[in-house]
């Protein structure tokens, strides 16, 4: 668990990767719709709350 931490100012960029695995993996599955402004909503969530973006 120690090593599978992410380094230091890679965490906006990684967690931007697990969004888009989750989305893709819902959406290819069929599970839940999910809209586009949905998407784009969540997406300035995580821009404004880190302010790196």
């Amino acid at each position: 668990m120690k090593n599978s931490n992410v380094p230091a100012g890679e965490q906006p960029e990684a967690m931007m990767e697990l969004y888009r695995q989750s989305v893709d993996f819902l959406k290819k599955n069929d599970l839940i719709s999910i809209t586009s402004l949905a998407e784009e909503t969540w997406h300035r969530q995580m821009i404004s709350r880190n302010g790196s973006w």
